[in-house]
Formats: structure tokens, C-alpha cells, sequence
């Protein structure tokens, strides 16, 4: 079996995690959590992110002694053996085409819409594919391309984030209008799990370093500390998108704000 060349430090490896992470479920969900926890959605982040962050925990600490790329694949086959790791192996291959399939196709359907172009099925499924097939081709030349690519993207995503953080809090600080957060709880604590529930599929993508352990530069360290580096930044972003979201936010709906 050839071994894969590492390549990845530190920052590289919390660059792929950040990217996996921060997707389409930061820029649609939260409107979805708000309408059901209210203000009380910023909670619903912390609570999703401290689950997420358990979980990226025993990722971080398989990966610091099980160096081979293959993530939850490889760490079943150790701890179970070849079959049920054959099984999560499949799972996780159909959760990522899955969602490839489903995040193509929201880029397909903004594409076309800020381009102007008529969103018939044809050619959102054209579109839904070029992009896909274009990261596949960076992939196949080599990790060091595909990390470039991600840090470009990983950084246009941060920075648009930021700037949506300054902007809409250097507002909400100038005016300051603090109306939307009242009541805190319009559907008691209950309302804020449930919105965390949704949000938790925000922070799903740092297995993705794991993934890659065999390609990053001494991985019994620097795998672990990417994961809880891509961790830490995403949720303060999440965190301060969510405060600045329900201050912008309008209208009321039986007991919660409608979606930002």
C-alpha cells in the first residue's frame, strides 16, 4: 500500500476542518433555530458546540496514537474489526455523497439566482456538478493543492463572517436597540435544545481531519490540536453571527421571532 506524503501542518490541518465545518449550515439553518428557540438561539449554539466539541474530543484522542488516514473507518476496524469497520466505512461514504449532492446543489441554486440565470432542473444539475467535479480534480493532484484551495475558500467564508459580525454589531452597539432579545426564552429551555439539535449539523465536518491524519506532518500531535483549534474559531463565529442575527431580525410568530 503506498504511503501517502505528508504535507499538512498544523494550521493546514485546521484549515481542512475549519472548511468542512463552516458549510451551508451556518448561512440556513439558523434562521430554522430561530424561529424556534427565539433569541435563546445563541444558547442553542453553545449547547450544539460543547456536544460537538465531546465528540471531536475522542476524535482528537483516537487520532493522537491511530495515525492512518480512513477516520472513523480506521478506528472501528482497530477497536472491532474488518466488518463492522466495512459497514461504518460504507456509512460514511454515503454521508458524504449525500451531502455533497445536497450542498452542490444549494450552490447551484445561488449560483444561478445571483448570475441570473433560469433555475431550470437541467441546470441546476449542471451547474450542482461542474464545481464538484473541479475540487475532485484538485484532490487527485495532491493535498497541497487542495489545501490551497481550501484555505482560499476557508478564508473568504471567515471573512465574510467577520465582516457580517462587525457590521452588524458596530450597528446593533450604535443604535443601541436590544428589543429583539426580549423575552431571552420565549419557549422556555426546552426551546433551546430543540433549536441545538438543528444547529448540531453546523459543526459536523471535523472528522474530516481525522480522515487525513496519514497526510499531516507529525499527526500524534498536530490532528489533535487542529481538531480543537477548528472547533474553538467556529464557534466563536457561529456564536457571534447568532447574536448579531437575532438583533437584526423582524416580526414576532406566537411566542418566537421569525427567521433573520
Amino acid at each position: 500500500m503506498a504511503e501517502l506524503k505528508r504535507t499538512l501542518g498544523l494550521w493546514g490541518a485546521a484549515g481542512i476542518g475549519i472548511g468542512a465545518i463552516i458549510g451551508t449550515g451556518i448561512f440556513v439553518l439558523i434562521g430554522v433555530a430561530s424561529g424556534i428557540a427565539g433569541p435563546a438561539v445563541i444558547i442553542s449554539f453553545l449547547i450544539a458546540g460543547v456536544t460537538a466539541l465531546l465528540t471531536g474530543l475522542s476524535t482528537a484522542e483516537l487520532s493522537s496514537f491511530i495515525t492512518e488516514s480512513g477516520g472513523s473507518y480506521i478506528y472501528t476496524t482497530k477497536a472491532f474489526g474488518r466488518l463492522p469497520g466495512f459497514v461504518v466505512g460504507w456509512m460514511k461514504s454515503f454521508d458524504y455523497i449525500v451531502g455533497a449532492s445536497a450542498v452542490s446543489i444549494g450552490f447551484a441554486a445561488y449560483f444561478t439566482y445571483f448570475a441570473g440565470i433560469p433555475s431550470a432542473v437541467a441546470t441546476l444539475v449542471v451547474v450542482g456538478s461542474v464545481w464538484p467535479l473541479v475540487l475532485m480534480v484538485l484532490n487527485l493532484r495532491g493535498m497541497k493543492e487542495a489545501s490551497g484551495m481550501n484555505n482560499l475558500l476557508v478564508a473568504l467564508k471567515i471573512a465574510a463572517l467577520v465582516l457580517f459580525i462587525i457590521v452588524g454589531g458596530g450597528f446593533l452597539v450604535t443604535h443601541g436597540d436590544f428589543s429583539n432579545y426580549h423575552p431571552f426564552f420565549p419557549r422556555g429551555i426546552s426551546g433551546a435544545f430543540s433549536g441545538a439539535s438543528i444547529i448540531f449539523f453546523a459543526f459536523i465536518g471535523f472528522n474530516t481531519i481525522a480522515v487525513i491524519a496519514e497526510e499531516v506532518k507529525e499527526p500524534e500531535k498536530n490532528v489533535p490540536r487542529a481538531v480543537l483549534i477548528a472547533f474553538a474559531i467556529c464557534t466563536l463565529l457561529y456564536i457571534g453571527v447568532s447574536v448579531v442575527s437575532v438583533a437584526s431580525s423582524t416580526g414576532r410568530s406566537s411566542g418566537s421571532r421569525a427567521h433573520p
